[in-house]
């Protein structure tokens, strides 16, 4: 379900064949035919749309915000532990063996690994199912995805395999093709000279050198001796804590994701919540929705000009 703003911002760029473009009249029917189904007993997984607000209205499937496309997949999964089911199958050949009077290893193949699926099968009917959500917002105008999880985890995958049944020309593209640890250690190893007008600096911060070593510190001034001696020994900012324009704080990543974002007074200042009917989940996010999609597309075309992010055209 959508809350007024994402903790959690990844980016990609997309393409898509000659001519076509992501439409929310064409994805609506699409999306209704791959709306989650709960997970059964004996199912490892069950992913698929959902309402963008929950129980509030199930059938809301797809939504619009001025030109921004709304949506929601959750994504349900079980884990089975494999040393049990090890440990299960090992007292299960014994008695298959034992039954039919020849010893374990006399057993074929093909029978142990019925066994095994066998297991499987009941420790996944005994399991309880984890549920991810993921909110995604699509720009048709930029051509750019938004994600409220970070893009490499399976739910953000599998979010956009089930874009790709509805659009299977559709293929996705990193915001920044180079990631850009070379301009964050820039930022903060000299933020006097280098440090664009619009950002201020947090107090934490993750660094890594070519070996792989690794630094994560919190709560500490950047502009320290120890965060430029370790700038100084080879390490390079992979993650670092930014404030935008006073607005906005977050942890901004190599791969020009964030975490930890959080809107400040400033940028509610720029939210106007008058005449909302208060009975309307969506007349009372609607405002905030508008914001999130106005402060996205603001910030990632700052950022393409800051970090001078290549333009490139996909075929």
């Amino acid at each position: 379900m959508f809350g007024r703003f994402f903790k959690t911002v990844s980016v990609v760029n997309f393409s898509l064949g000659s001519n076509e473009t992501i439409e929310a009249v064409d994805l609506t029917e699409n999306v209704k035919m791959l709306a989650h189904i709960p997970i059964k007993p004996s199912q490892k997984e069950s992913i698929g749309f959902t309402s963008i607000i929950s129980y509030h209205d199930p059938e809301l499937l797809v939504h619009t915000v001025d030109r921004f496309i709304f949506l929601t997949v959750t994504y349900e999964f079980k884990k089975v532990n494999q040393l049990k089911v090890e440990r299960l199958l090992s007292t299960k050949k014994k008695e298959v063996a034992k039954k039919n009077n020849i010893d374990v290893d006399e057993l074929a193949e093909q029978e142990i690994e019925e066994l095994r699926e066998r297991i499987k099968t009941d420790e996944l009917q005994k399991a309880s199912p984890t549920e991810d959500v993921c909110n995604i917002i699509i720009d048709s105008d930029t051509a750019r995805i938004y994600f409220s999880v970070m893009a490499t985890t399976v739910i953000a995958k599998k979010a956009v395999g089930l874009l790709q049944k509805c659009y299977p020309s559709l293929k996705v593209h990193p915001f920044a093709p180079q990631t850009v640890e070379a301009s964050l250690t820039q930022w903060v190893y000299q933020p006097s000279e280098n440090l664009p007008d619009r950002l201020s600096l947090g107090n934490e911060i993750a660094l890594k050198s070519e070996s792989d070593s690794r630094a994560k510190l919190q709560k500490q001034d950047l502009g320290s001796m120890e965060v430029t001696t370790m700038i100084d020994h080879g390490k390079l900012v992979h993650e670092v804590a930014t404030i935008y324009q006073d607005r906005v704080g977050f942890v901004l990543t190599n791969q020009c994701f964030l975490r930890k974002a959080t809107p400040l007074d400033l940028y509610y200042d720029g939210v106007d919540y008058e005449g909302i009917n208060p009975d309307s989940y969506i007349d009372t996010y609607t405002r905030d929705w508008i914001m999130l999609c106005s402060w996205l597309t603001d910030f990632y075309e700052w950022l393409t000009i800051t970090l001078q992010v290549p333009k490139i055209e996909y075929s």
